[in-house]
């Protein structure tokens, strides 16, 4: 039976995109809840298009193909979704974990449009060198080598401004003879890229609308779940945010010896372009081929945890993407942290509640693990208590057993992600984001070392 089709004001706004994201979804068999709405362009191409490729693909894979076919918002889109295993299941979630933000490249005539609106003067005026060729291209924007002159770090009274030593250093020739020039990087976001992402952010809002409306996706939260990846995703578009991210990681680590955080360079930012430090380094792949007999890997995976594990229960605050592209090792054995648009956030309250559910894990406590979990996530009201408790304590039996050097936390927290989400209890976001993070932080570490457990 057809359902009447309910007043979505996105659906009549932007028809020509609403057309070619049903045309894609259909074409991986992924459209046809939207045949119970009555809609003629929307009926149209589910007859012609429906279900080509269902029969070679698994569900979650059809998902990532499509969001790979859908452009950059869709990309990152689902990328912040598979940090939501709680709400979509850890099938689907480790799939979209694949997705990448490659993006094809702006010309140098755009970006140099951009740079130079943004600085209100011409580029050779600020760099000595800018390539033209980006080393990255991501959904958002894209990343250039620069040689910054040194007549920006100036003060108004030619007065060399107060850069951290590691900055300096490559840019002196002798001690005694002054500074010429230093390298950064320049990341510069996309022509055009805010007006896609807000069009496609509207249809998204829309077609949520929509699924809220159909009792299979109703668990699922479609509209709030939109609405706060929404939010994040055009916090991510202004790289005044990334800068100041930059700032507050740099000050809480000021006097911290173990890691490397880029300086971003003040006046030469703006909400579409950031210019930062350059980090140069190995990257954490490429580490046991370096040839780096002062570098141990083992110890370096437990300094970069230690790291990870003050910045979440000691500041509440975190890199939030600890992937081994985003991480290098750096001169001295530092660990350099790159791409800050991402952070995770997350309270007090929220910090104590989870170092007590691990604590109750390797104490056997089923009451107390039992009681957190119902405190920190928000339950159905036809939670079945017992079975839940039961389940619980099936658990925290596996678990408790393995011994702290051996703990397999990635394992156990997808194991948390799937009880917690057969009982419909949903997590808040803040907590979903800190598990992806310690699963993918827990991996990276056993990149460095085999043998590294994160508990």
């Amino acid at each position: 039976m057809k359902r009447s089709l309910p007043s979505v004001p996105q659906m009549y706004r932007n028809v020509r995109r609403w057309t070619e994201i049903v045309s894609v979804l259909s074409k991986y068999g992924l459209a046809d809840w939207l045949s119970r709405f009555n809609v003629d362009f929307i009926t149209n191409l589910l007859k012609s298009r429906e279900g080509g490729l269902q029969s070679q693909l698994t569900q979650p894979a059809r998902i990532r193909l499509a969001l790979t076919e859908l452009g950059p918002t869709f990309i990152k889109f689902g990328q912040l979704l598979s940090t939501r295993a709680d709400l979509i299941g850890a099938e689907l979630a480790q799939e979209l974990s694949k997705l990448q933000s490659h993006a094809p490249a702006d010309s140098f005539t755009l970006v140099r449009q951009v740079v130079e609106e943004d600085l209100g003067r011409p580029l050779e005026e600020v760099f000595e060198s800018f390539d033209e060729v980006p080393i990255a291209s991501a959904s958002i924007g894209q990343v250039h080598r620069a040689t910054l002159l040194t007549q920006q770090l100036l003060s108004e009274d030619g007065q060399v401004m107060d850069w951290p030593e590691e900055m300096l250093k490559p840019a002196l020739m002798h001690e005694d003879e002054p500074l010429e020039s230093f390298e950064v990087v320049v990341k510069v976001r996309h022509a055009g890229i805010e007006r896609v992402v807000n069009t496609d952010l509207d249809i998204l809002t829309g077609l949520a609308h929509l699924a809220e409306r159909l009792e299979d996706f109703r668990n699922y939260q479609p509209v709030a779940t939109v609405r706060e990846i929404s939010r994040t995703m055009r916090h991510e578009l202004d790289f005044i945010r990334e800068q100041r991210n930059l700032t507050q990681f740099r000050a809480i680590f000021s006097n911290d010896s173990r890691i490397v955080v880029p300086q971003p360079i003040p006046g030469l930012c703006s909400s579409r372009m950031l210019t930062m430090q350059r980090l140069e380094g190995v990257g954490i792949r490429e580490l046991r081929d370096a040839q780096q007999p002062d570098i141990d890997p083992a110890e370096l995976a437990r300094v970069g945890a230690n790291l990870y594990l003050e910045m979440i229960f000691k500041h509440g605050f975190y890199h939030a993407d600890p992937h081994p592209g985003n991480l290098l090792i750096v001169a001295g054995g530092a660990i350099g942290m790159l791409d800050f648009g991402m952070v995770g956030r997350i309270s007090e309250r929220l910090r104590e509640d989870i170092e007590f559910m691990l604590a109750a894990i390797v104490k056997q406590d089923v009451a107390l693990l039992t009681m957190l979990i119902k405190r920190v996530g928000r339950c159905p009201v036809d939670l079945n208590e017992s079975a839940f408790a039961n389940d619980v304590a099936d658990f925290v039996g596996h678990y408790s057993t393995q011994s702290l050097s051996h703990f397999d936390m990635s394992g156990a927290l997808t194991d948390f992600i799937s009880l917690v989400r057969r009982y419909e209890i949903t997590l808040p976001s803040e907590a979903s984001m800190l598990i992806k993070v310690l699963v993918t932080l827990e991996g990276t570490g056993q990149l460095m070392n085999p043998n590294f457990s994160l508990m």
